[in-house]
């Protein structure tokens, strides 16, 4: 389901509830409701059972790291060593208490993902010794919404829980089906030619599609120019079914003093219009 259709079902069910607040009705602020509320499920959930469902998880792709000197981010200004630095939207903390730790809710891995940063306490890490064989091994501290990573790579890889899943990206890294274009998108081909409203495009060009047909041998790839997106309202939501209706229950009867009963007589009646509550 999509940020827009759970917005779309609070606005209707407000609406035929007779709520007249256009200023409370902006598609906006609701968005900005379901994310809160969102977190707070999840924070929820995780404090009952220890863990949370991997769908409220979200790929952000690989970024470039940063080398910091201490002497250049006062931040770690008493940590006398190297490091990288990578500044990620806010992450939503899932607090362990036996652990000490909030990192629940991030994995911080190599770009093939085949070496793991493990978390450390800042403070831990500033007092291991500068020769210490615990400096080799990969680990990565937070600060605000800061990410340390040592031994510094050039680039790393980030998948967490965002408090706000629209700050997050959209990945289109796959290859592209011989009638998969998306009109208005913009292509590359990537190996071979393809063949696109009788247009050859060789190795190496781009293109905007005007349908969604290409041709081509079955050595030729083509893939998006822009592999990693801003995520935006239409695309998938990291929540599942069950938080999502409970969600627009709790916008419904919480922030907007609904009654249940109204809510349930309401979606019975608009099962049609509803996009998501059905």
């Amino acid at each position: 389901m999509t940020l827009n259709e759970i917005t779309y079902d609070i606005i209707t069910i407000l609406t035929k509830a007779g709520y007249t607040n256009d200023s409370r009705l902006e598609e906006g602020y609701i968005e900005y409701l379901i994310a809160k509320k969102r977190e707070s499920e999840i924070m929820k959930t995780f404090n009952e059972v220890g863990y949370i469902d991997s769908i409220y998880f979200q790929d952000l792709g690989i970024f470039d790291v940063s080398i910091i000197d201490p002497s250049q981010d006062r931040s770690i200004a008493v940590c006398n060593c190297v490091v990288g630095k990578v500044t990620l939207p806010p992450i939503i903390p899932l607090f362990d208490d036996i652990a000490m730790q909030s990192y629940y809710s991030i994995r911080v891995s190599s770009v093939c993902n085949s070496h793991r940063y493990y978390p450390i306490p800042f403070d831990l890490y500033s007092e291991i010794p500068a020769n210490h064989t615990r400096r080799k091994m990969k680990q990565f501290f937070k600060i605000a919404n800061a990410f340390y990573l040592a031994p510094a790579p050039e680039k790393a890889r980030f998948i967490t829980v965002l408090s706000d899943p629209l700050k997050g990206f959209v990945l289109q890294t796959e290859n592209i089906s011989y009638t998969g274009l998306i009109v208005g998108e913009s292509y590359i081909v990537v190996e071979g030619q393809a063949i696109h409203n009788s247009i050859p495009y060789s190795k190496g060009s781009s293109f905007i599609a005007v349908n969604s047909l290409w041709t081509g041998t079955t050595s030729t790839i083509v893939r998006f120019v822009n592999e990693k997106r801003q995520m935006t309202i239409y695309d998938e939501y990291p929540i599942d079914g069950m938080m999502a209706n409970a969600i627009v229950i709790k916008i419904l009867t919480e922030e907007y003093k609904i009654e249940s009963g109204q809510i349930a007589d309401i979606v019975q009646d608009s099962r049609d219009q509803l996009q998501m509550m059905k």
